[in-house]
């Protein structure tokens, strides 16, 4: 599986403490591939006001800028990364149903 992470949209504050068009949230789309089957999942995160420190006008903000500051994104053990690798779990299990796979509960518990 192949993932990649992109930038749907933002959101933005016309005027914060002198800076303008600040953005104050990311909404991003995971999407994750076989190669043959393909599914999204997406999401919106606040950011904080730690980017105004160097603050980049929005005119010139990139996506690859921007997906930094989604909070510890790709980062093991922040709480983002948890939530990364279960939208990754959901990413697989919808194109297992692509492929025809039925997920279940299952009955009974192999120790059981």
């Amino acid at each position: 599986m192949i993932y990649t992470m992109s930038v749907s949209g933002l959101y933005v504050a016309d005027d914060v403490d002198g800076h303008l068009n600040v953005v104050t949230a990311v909404v991003w789309v995971l999407t994750g591939t076989d190669g043959t089957y393909t599914a999204t999942t997406t999401g919106t995160d606040n950011i904080g006001p730690a980017h105004l420190e160097n603050f980049v006008p929005y005119e010139d903000l990139t996506e690859e800028l921007v997906l930094t500051w989604i909070p510890n994104y790709g980062t093991a053990l922040s709480p983002f990364f948890t939530r990364y690798m279960q939208y990754q779990a959901g990413i697989w299990a919808d194109i297992l149903e692509q492929k025809g796979a039925t997920i279940a509960l299952a009955p009974t518990l192999p120790w059981s």
